[in-house]
């Protein structure tokens, strides 16, 4: 600041670095000074001050510009332990960061301010409250051109949304962040994960073919192979799958799972394995499905991918009539939760749990509405709205089939209030 100071004041001045240096010091000395790279002791600052008709204050920091300093510092430091993990450390931080800010109101702090508070927001559970603090992040950051870290923001804000079921407003806010960077070819990458999540809530809406044609523009947002292109590319065969066209599903799949092996992705392979999985049993090809499926489970995967690949094609195989040769592969369900952390109630795991209960209800339908009562309940609580709505209805499905008109009622008034209250 000083430099920048001494410069425009010489400039107004019209005098040249010699100039100004004559008497007292070298020209060399003075165009240090501009580049910040020497401080001026107190009596050469004097000397400065006078030749250039300024009092002295003009060449010092006030105040306000030395809190701003520091409070980006202090905000730099708090995100940089939320990144670590280190929550505490970054709550200590930020209430001090709070005194300083009505100190300084320093505009281009305020995206960190509440980037900071979000994050902290978030990890408290308060999600919604969260998602008020990222967007105030996000306009902040645009009010300084900064474009990046707006859009991140506005993402951020979207993907939490998406995950808590309110799919318009995450759809909106995506669309909006993806408008920031879309056309930035050095923000790619951002282009392409708004592409991937706007098809997630497409995909979750009901709207397959809106849904295909945002995964298919993350997976060719810049031309390259990256997880985020792979990863959209397994979305766009589930989403050929949902449109019955299983061929072309399990063409997607294959021609991910090619690409994961190429680059060496076995987490990723492992989904595309699934899809193709899935594809496999709905074209009745049970047999190759299964093997695809044995490969899934005795690779070095996540225990959660080998989980999931038992839950999709057995819920394949009980969905195209042949629950019965599900049976194995919910044994082998059953033997990886049990080897799983009893004490972890995911809603992944109650997914898992969810799926082995709806295979034996389509065996034999016992206490349906209780079943469907509770699942629904266990999904609500990790807000997980869409699952519980999806358990009530298969559960009034099926009794309907029973003839239990009044408790397939009762379910499907349980569901619809949901989505109203959703909305």
């Amino acid at each position: 600041m000083l430099g920048r100071r001494l410069k425009e004041a010489r400039a107004a001045k019209g005098l040249t670095q010699a100039a100004l240096a004559e008497g007292k010091v070298s020209r060399s000395y003075i165009g240090a000074v501009e580049r910040g790279e020497v401080r001026p002791t107190a009596e050469n600052l004097q000397f400065i001050a006078e030749r250039l008709g300024r009092p002295l204050s003009y060449f010092l920091p006030d105040t306000t510009e030395v809190l701003a300093k520091k409070l980006k510092c202090m905000l730099a430091q708090a995100k940089a332990y939320l990144i670590l993990e280190s929550t505490d450390e970054a709550q200590v931080l930020y209430r001090e960061c709070v005194t300083l800010l009505d100190a300084t109101l320093c505009p281009e702090a305020m995206g960190m301010y509440h980037e900071v508070s979000a994050e902290l927001e978030r990890r408290n559970g308060t999600l919604l409250i969260a998602v008020t603090s990222y967007m105030r992040a996000a306009e902040a950051y645009g009010d300084q051109g900064l474009d990046e870290a707006a859009s991140n923001c506005t993402y951020t804000a979207a993907l939490h949304l998406y995950r808590l079921g309110h799919l318009d407003l995450a759809l909106s806010m995506a669309f909006a962040s993806l408008k920031r960077v879309l056309d930035n070819a050095t923000l790619s990458d951002c282009a392409r994960r708004n592409h991937y999540l706007i098809g997630c809530c497409y995909s979750s809406l009901g709207n397959t073919s809106e849904a295909k044609n945002h995964f298919a523009l993350a997976e060719e947002a810049s031309g390259l192979i990256t997880e985020m292109g792979i990863k959209a590319l397994i979305a766009k065969a589930s989403c050929y799958g949902r449109q019955g066209n299983w061929s072309r599903a399990l063409e997607e799949a294959q021609k991910a799972v090619s690409m994961t092996e190429r680059n060496k992705l076995e987490d990723l392979k492992a989904e595309a394995l699934i899809g193709a999985s899935v594809s496999l049993v709905n074209l009745g090809q049970v047999d190759k499905a299964c093997a695809l499926l044995r490969e899934v489970v005795g690779a070095a995967v996540t225990p959660s991918a080998k989980r999931k690949a038992c839950r999709e094609v057995m819920l394949a195989l009980s969905e195209s009539s042949a629950v019965c040769e599900s049976r194995q592969y919910e044994d082998e369900l059953r033997r990886l939760l049990e080897e799983s952390d009893q004490g972890l109630q995911s809603w992944e795991r109650v997914k898992d749990e969810w799926a082995l209960a709806k295979c034996s209800l389509l065996r034999n339908p016992q206490d349906v509405a209780g079943v469907a009562w509770s699942f629904s309940q266990s999904f609500k609580s990790h807000m997980r709205n869409r699952d519980a709505v999806e358990v009530l209805t298969f559960g009034a499905s099926i009794l309907h089939q029973q003839g239990d008109v009044k408790e397939a009622y009762e379910l499907l008034k349980e569901a619809c209030g949901m989505l109203q209250r959703k909305t």
